[in-house]
């Protein structure tokens, strides 16, 4: 039994160097009844009370291989019964989830074994859940990643710890780990489909890697794990300098747009951009790989080019680009179409946007210009109607902007200006009839301004309806 000790040992030691558990703690362990599975529980129920934590277990059912799952499932609910320990089952059609999702079959099955585990730990207060991963898998999954052409951070592998998913065995080969299980006496049951070569992981298991110890390096398996921890460091020290870069590039951030500053963006390495831009997805929830190598390039050849006005889909509603205030990173909402009336000397409050649009009859007298861009005078005997209209701009909508003397699309004005391609969607103006009064918040019409034969003024103003 020496030799389980010793494993016994080695799986503590690992945990404690990765903080990965801490005293009571709640643990949920993925057991699919395979030796990996299997093994670590055991260790996890042995070293339970003298690290102090609380061990159960969770059951996927796949339902890919009929009475044979169910046999699993069987297998593992007496496993965590003969143990004394409270115990999970859960199952799902992975085969119609990967067709409604377009997805293969062995990431379905792990979306949805990960849905729910992650429902188990909501439901019953779990801290941790911890899978049977070992060094083969990881070598596998580097491998895997290296043929997909996947970055630094797929080449790092699977990671010790994601979130709250940790794997006390990833240090562990496999053999290491059979060879426990045999031993101990410990029953575990052999998943047919693992040598399946239908698979892609199984085919890299049971063709590629045999072939490359043969064939070029026998000891391949160490080497791909020796490798991911070197990609797994660069990913560290890369997220770590992102932040900071970030932080020195920002200039505006709220739950729609983050803006950098373009001059300090440019001044760094292209990998550490990359990862600045990797960094926003990630703060705004777009998912891990959801946007390409290709789309990645094409955003800093964007940012490299400086020209204002162009942006690149980054994903869904979500835009970067490129205009006087810098590096725009912004989700482009849908915002319906607004076109509502205004009587002079009312208030008018505007949705979705949340502002408020209030006029004021006055006399000249009572004019007092204070620069504000959110208030306007006009010459009310100019205007010449008693209704207003709030609307949308519409496209060949023109004005003539005050200090000029000439008509200019609005789209026109937006170049000029510079006004942001993140705020144009949701502009308005004031209208009477089929004439631009104002292009709210930025430029009154020349042709209603006041002047000294001015008789009665309206007074427009907006503000935040939200911090009346």
């Amino acid at each position: 039994m020496e030799p389980i000790f010793q494993f016994l040992q080695r799986v503590q030691k690992f945990i404690t160097e990765n903080h990965l558990l801490a005293a009571g703690e709640n643990i949920l362990v993925a057991v699919s009844g395979g030796a990996d599975s299997v093994v670590l529980f055991t260790c996890l129920q042995q070293l339970s009370a003298k690290m102090q934590f609380n061990p159960a277990i969770a059951h996927f059912n796949h339902n890919l291989r009929g009475e044979e799952s169910d046999g699993d499932e069987e297998f593992v609910a007496k496993f965590a019964n003969d143990a004394g320990v409270p115990f999970f089952a859960g199952r799902g059609d992975v085969e119609a989830h990967a067709q409604k999702q377009k997805m293969s079959i062995e990431d379905a099955a792990r979306e949805l074994r990960y849905q729910f585990l992650e429902n188990i730990c909501q439901a019953h207060h779990f801290d941790r859940v911890a899978t049977g991963h070992n060094a083969d898998d990881q070598a596998e999954t580097v491998l895997l990643n290296l043929i997909r052409g996947a970055g630094w951070k797929g080449l790092g592998g699977i990671p010790v710890q994601r979130g709250n998913v940790i794997r006390p065995l990833l240090f562990a080969y496999r053999i290491e780990i059979e060879t426990v299980a045999k031993v101990a006496g410990l029953q575990f049951r052999t998943d047919r489909s693992n040598f399946s070569l239908e698979y892609r992981r199984n085919s890299i298991r049971h063709r590629l890697i045999p072939l490359i110890k043969k064939e070029h390096n026998p000891n391949i398996i160490a080497s791909l794990v020796h490798f991911s921890q070197i990609f797994r460091e660069g990913e560290e020290y890369f997220r770590e300098q992102a932040k900071i870069m970030f932080d020195r590039c920002l200039k505006v951030k709220d739950a729609d747009k983050i803006i950098l500053e373009i001059e300090c963006f440019s001044g760094y390495f292209t990998i550490l951009r990359k990862y600045v831009l990797f960094y926003m997805f990630d703060l705004v929830g777009l998912p891990a790989g959801s946007v390409s190598f290709s789309r990645i390039s094409e955003m800093l050849s964007l940012i490299d080019r400086g020209r204002t006005g162009g942006f690149v889909t980054v994903a869904g509603e979500w835009r970067l680009g490129v205009d006087h205030a810098g590096i725009v990173f912004f989700r482009r909402k849908r915002w319906e179409p607004v076109d509502l009336p205004l009587k002079p000397g009312r208030s008018l409050v505007i949705p979705p946007r949340k502002i408020k649009l209030t006029t004021v009859v006055l006399n000249p007298d009572a004019v007092v210009f204070s620069g504000e861009k959110t208030v306007e005078y006009c010459d009310a005997d100019k205007i010449g109607t008693s209704i207003f209209r709030v609307r949308s701009i519409k496209p060949g909508d023109w004005f003539v902007p005050l200090g000029v003397n000439f008509r200019q699309k609005v789209s026109d004005f937006f170049i000029d200006h510079k006004i942001p391609e993140h705020i144009r969607p949701q502009m308005l103006v004031l209208t009477n009839g089929e004439n631009i009064i104002w292009l709210i918040g930025y430029r009154l019409d020349q042709r209603f301004k006041i002047t000294d034969e001015t008789k009665k003024v309206i007074k427009f103003e907006i503000s935040d309806e939200l911090s009346e």
